[in-house]
């Protein structure tokens, strides 16, 4: 298995183990099979770019990726985001539903890849997404490196 492999597979197998429907590939296919789903949570890899590393006039390291992954749940386009303090009590919100217990997931997933003795992980950029692609999902796309070469 290459590092590509391996790399696809730690996404795949944390999937399967927590509920998420997992897809790879290009965002458009990732949209498609969010929509065929019949569970409400997701965990896409996108596409990722291998940066190389050239020693002298050679490619000594393949194994260092650039990538964007998105975890989220589907949501309602409908339902307020947020209670604030004068918004009526006992309603279900956005930010209370999708967001806090994704947080959680997101960052379980995250220690575990940096926990990985396969891989060194390093987050960039975390953005929270709402009414994110055709299904209307809420949830984080995370900007990453990726070192198999460890």
């Amino acid at each position: 298995m290459n590092e590509l492999q391996t790399l696809v597979t730690l996404f795949d197998n944390y999937s399967s183990s927590n509920g998420f429907v997992f897809a790879h590939g290009t965002r458009a296919f990732a949209n498609l099979k969010t929509n065929e789903a019949t569970t409400d949570k997701f965990l896409h890899l996108y596409e990722m770019d291998i940066v190389p590393v050239k020693q002298g006039e050679l490619y000594l390291n393949l194994a260092n990726f650039r990538g964007t992954f998105f975890m989220g749940m589907k949501s309602v386009i409908s339902e307020t985001f947020y209670q604030g303090n004068n918004d009526p009590s006992g309603l279900t919100y956005r930010f209370d539903k999708y967001f806090v217990p994704l947080y959680d997931d997101m960052t379980s997933f995250i220690n575990q890849l940096n926990n990985c003795s396969e891989i060194d992980l390093t987050v960039s950029q975390i953005t929270k997404r709402v009414n994110y692609m055709d299904a209307n999902m809420d949830g984080y796309l995370i900007d990453f490196t990726a070192n198999l070469d460890v």
